[in-house]
């Protein structure tokens, strides 16, 4: 979880492959950017998330992960096939 103490923050990103540090310095100026205060950056690696890459911050999840895509979609399909069910 993210945790905010005064004017900085701790954000984790997550990624499905170790991204490089010039990444990693380009999403924490983002985020500075944003949040409007200094963040120090924990990147972490998790290979089921396929690709993409999620972000935890001052409490907001931001997921861009594809394994999120494929959840979202599965869930939509199941939707729809409960819908054609009532035709």
């Amino acid at each position: 979880m993210a945790e905010t103490v005064g004017s900085v923050t701790h954000a984790k990103v997550i990624t499905a492959t170790i991204i490089s540090l010039d990444k990693q310095n380009e999403i924490k100026e983002q985020l500075e950017k944003v949040l409007n205060k200094s963040v120090i950056l924990e990147v972490l690696e998790d290979k089921s998330l396929i690709g993409g890459l999620k972000i935890i911050v001052d409490g907001l999840v931001i997921d861009k992960t594809i394994k999120n895509d494929l959840e979202e979609l599965k869930k939509y399909l199941y939707s729809v096939e409960g819908d054609m069910n009532g035709i």
